[in-house]
Formats: structure tokens, C-alpha cells, sequence
């Protein structure tokens, strides 16, 4: 029974698991969630049982959606306040619970930040800002367990937005805090953690650059600290909104390009050394009002964006997913819509190597309806079990690389460089439980002289 369960899985990991992007992939589901109002969707991550955590905002209260690894919903909570919240943006922390950030509107708008429990229970809420027009858009936990927290902050000395960071330990209590910007209006979108403990920030300026408006991207230290800026863009306006260090310590940025063509716009991204020297750009789309709102890098070095596209078919937007390889070259496109205004804000790869995709449709049961749009791995080929860093032979090197996706949690490292490391150091057939019972069977196989592919060997585990 075991070797036919085993033999199972093996089939499985040989559908899902490959080395070269090929065809356009399939969609596997979505699901739409919302009563009869407005109801909006702006970030997803997956979390560590392999369901997913999505935040946006209903017509009061923001809200938290958990939900299996098939979209159904687990629980769902909100959380009130004085005034309506939008969740922009949320991350499961390191104790299992949740981090969520966005903008409280209550009067004057009100950067806010909610940690919940892994129930998505409240354990505190705390709110940042002068009581002027300030927004949150962007959280994520630091090395030290607290948090960083991006988003535009009223200039009270002119009158006009400037990037706002903040530092908070693991209560939300301010360690401190920092804005950026000129004399006209600068917007901060999307902030990171970077490897030397610093911060890279991105948004867009209308005090500096080349056009009415450009890409501007802002280097700390880990205490604030400006370390340097650069802006991207051309004559026209031109807009950042998602930034991420990428692995070889440089950074890659989407957001908006306007050709100052009729007022097109294309999906924008650029890539930058560790400096942000641009290494490349390129734009995607524009024949209408096209947008990139999120990115990230993929298992090959490719990068996957999503955003939004104008769709001359229905005269309306739809939601735009983008795939390229490591040079920002197009490997294929996807879009999902109807016959209304749908928009795309937060695409992540799951651990399988495919894809989910946060939006909301226009119209749905009331107003709108949150989007989640789950897309299958977008590969061909497979991988070969056992030889962890893809050179066709089994070596020490797969063992050690298998041992080190163990010590990770199951996040090949750099240099094990195969889009299916983790796949290929699951030689026990556990289907992405890495243990080093794997490590040690890569190593048998070495010394006996195999190549790949292994036979899944249960026994070994």
C-alpha cells in the first residue's frame, strides 16, 4: 500500500514539478467572496499549512479571509475602528499570527497596523500619523521581530505627501521614524527588508526626476537613514508601486510607464544593480491605461508581475499577469475578466511553483467582489530526483544543497539554482517534506554510482 501511495505521489511531483517555462498555464480555480457592497482584495500571501491569508477592505471594516489550499474560506474576521480600514498589505509572522497594514479613514486618514493571532484574533492595533491625510500601504516583520511599515505621510511644512517609514518593535510601539521627499508630492508604496539589515523603499516623486511624475526608489540603513535615491521614468508620469530585492543583491521594480502617446500607459519594470544603477527596463502593454501593481521574483530568476491591462474587446480593465525571464523578456501572458473594470494587486509563487493572484472584480454580488485566482506551475519538463542543483549527475553537492532546503524550512537556496530544488531533494516521496533522511539518501546514490532520476525509496525516510 505504501509503494502504491508512494508511486502516487511520484506521478504527482512529475506533473507539477519541471525545469523550463513553456505554454501559458491553466488556471486551477478561484473564488470570488463578498456580500453587497464593495468588497476589495489587495494582498495574499500563502501561509505555512499551504492555504492562504488575503486582506482588502469591505464597505466598514478592513478583514482577514483564511482560506485551504483550495480557497475555502477557514475563517474570516474584521476589525473595526473609528472609521472604515482598507488592509493593504499582510504577512504571517514568525508565531504563526498575522501582521496587517493599511490606512484607517476616520476623519483624517490614519496609518494603522492590526496583529492578530493564527486565529485572526486581535491581540493589538496601534495608529501612526498627525491626524492629516497619512496612508499605510505596505508592512512586512524585520530580523529583530518587529515591524517596518511604508506608506505617505502630509508634510506639515508644505502641505504635500512624502514617504513615511516606521520602525516599531514587536508590540507596534515606534522605534522610529523617517520621511523622504521634495517640495511637491512624493508617495511611498512598497518597502523590504534588505540583506544588510537596511530598507528599500519605492513609490513615486513629483519633486525630482526627468517627467511630471517618475519611479522613485530610496536606500536606508537599518535606521532610516537615506543611503541613496534614484529616480525612473520619462518625460511623462510615470509610477512605482512593488519593489524586491532580488538574488543577486540588486532590486526589481514594477509600476507604471505613460508613453505621452494619447496618454498610454504600459506596465513598467525595471532592473537595477544593488546600487539601483539600471541594469535593464522594459514595458509591457499600452494600448490603454495599463499598470504593473506587484512583482516577485520566480524559482528560475524570472520575475512574475501582476497588474492590469485595458481590454479593447470589452473597453474595460482586466487583470494582467505577466511572466518573463531573468532579462524581463516576456514568457507568457494571462489575463482574467469580465465585461467590467477587474484589477490585479498581489501575485506570490506558491511552493509547487505556481501562482495566486489577488484582485477584485468590479461587479459581483454587490458593488464588487474580492478575487482570488489560483494559476497551476507554468512548466514542461521534469526534474530529475535527487540531483538537487540541476547539472545531471548526483554529486555531494546534491546532498548538501537537499540538507541545506531542510535547514530552511523547504526555500532551496541560492546556489542550489534548479527552478525544482525543492521537489528534487524530496527523494523519500514525501511530496516537500525535506528531512535529512533525503540528504543522506542523495549521498547513498552518489557513492553507488547513480544517476538521476532516483526511485522514490519510502524506506529511506
Amino acid at each position: 500500500m505504501r509503494n502504491i501511495i508512494c508511486i502516487l505521489l511520484l506521478i504527482t511531483i512529475t506533473m507539477l514539478v519541471y525545469k523550463n517555462v513553456n505554454a501559458q498555464p491553466a488556471t486551477l480555480w478561484t473564488k470570488t467572496f463578498g456580500g453587497s457592497g464593495a468588497d476589495r482584495a489587495y494582498s495574499v500571501q500563502q501561509t505555512l499549512d499551504g492555504g492562504y491569508i488575503i486582506t482588502g477592505s469591505i464597505p466598514a471594516p478592513g478583514y482577514l479571509i483564511k482560506t485551504d489550499a483550495n480557497g475555502n474560506i477557514q475563517w474570516t474576521n474584521t476589525y473595526e475602528g473609528s472609521g472604515k480600514f482598507n488592509g493593504h498589505s499582510v504577512q504571517q509572522t514568525l508565531d504563526g499570527g498575522y501582521i496587517v497594514g493599511g490606512t484607517l479613514y476616520s476623519g483624517m486618514p490614519q496609518l494603522r497596523l492590526v496583529k492578530t493571532n493564527v486565529n485572526g484574533v486581535e491581540q493589538w492595533s496601534r495608529l501612526y500619523g498627525d491626524l492629516l491625510h497619512d496612508f499605510g500601504r505596505s508592512v512586512q516583520q524585520t530580523q529583530d521581530g518587529g515591524y517596518i511599515f511604508g506608506g505617505s505621510k502630509t508634510s506639515i511644512t508644505n502641505n504635500d505627501l512624502d514617504f513615511y517609514l516606521l520602525k516599531t518593535n514587536s508590540s507596534g510601539e515606534p522605534q522610529w521614524e523617517k520621511t523622504y521627499g521634495g517640495d511637491n508630492e512624493d508617495s511611498g508604496f512598497s518597502v523590504e527588508q534588505t540583506q544588510d539589515g537596511g530598507y528599500i523603499f519605492v513609490g513615486d516623486t513629483y519633486s525630482y526626476g526627468a517627467g511630471s511624475g517618475d519611479v522613485y526608489l530610496i536606500k536606508t540603513d537599518s535606521n532610516g537613514n537615506e543611503t541613496w535615491s534614484k529616480t525612473y521614468g520619462g518625460t511623462s508620469a510615470d509610477a512605482g508601486k512593488s519593489v524586491r530585492q532580488t538574488e543577486d543583491g540588486g532590486y526589481i521594480i514594477t509600476g507604471t510607464y505613460e508613453s505621452g502617446q494619447g496618454y498610454s500607459k504600459e506596465l513598467y519594470l525595471i532592473k537595477t544593480d544593488e546600487y539601483g544603477d539600471t541594469l535593464w527596463t522594459r514595458t509591457y502593454g499600452g494600448t490603454g491605461r495599463d499598470a504593473g501593481n506587484c512583482v516577485q521574483q520566480t524559482h528560475d530568476g524570472g520575475y512574475i508581475v501582476v497588474g492590469d491591462i485595458y481590454s479593447i474587446a470589452s473597453a474595460s480593465l482586466d487583470i494582467w499577469l505577466v511572466r518573463t525571464d531573468s532579462s524581463g523578456d516576456t514568457l507568457w501572458t494571462r489575463t482574467f475578466g469580465q465585461d467590467w473594470g477587474d484589477y490585479g494587486y498581489s501575485v506570490q509563487q506558491t511552493t509547487d511553483l505556481g501562482y495566486i493572484v489577488a484582485g477584485y472584480l468590479e461587479y459581483g454580488i454587490g458593488d464588487g467582489d474580492a478575487w482570488l485566482i489560483r494559476v497551476a506551475p507554468d512548466i514542461s519538463e521534469p526534474c530529475n530526483l535527487g540531483d538537487v542543483n540541476d547539472d545531471g549527475l548526483i554529486t555531494p553537492g546534491d546532498a548538501l544543497c537537499a540538507f541545506q532546503v531542510y535547514l530552511s524550512g523547504g526555500t532551496p537556496p541560492p546556489d542550489c539554482d534548479n527552478p525544482c530544488a525543492l521537489e528534487a531533494a524530496d527523494v523519500s516521496c514525501t511530496l516537500n517534506g525535506v528531512t535529512p533522511g533525503d540528504a543522506l539518501y542523495i549521498f547513498r546514490a552518489y557513492l553507488d554510482g547513480k544517476t538521476p532520476p532516483l526511485e522514490c525509496n519510502p524506506e529511506q525516510k
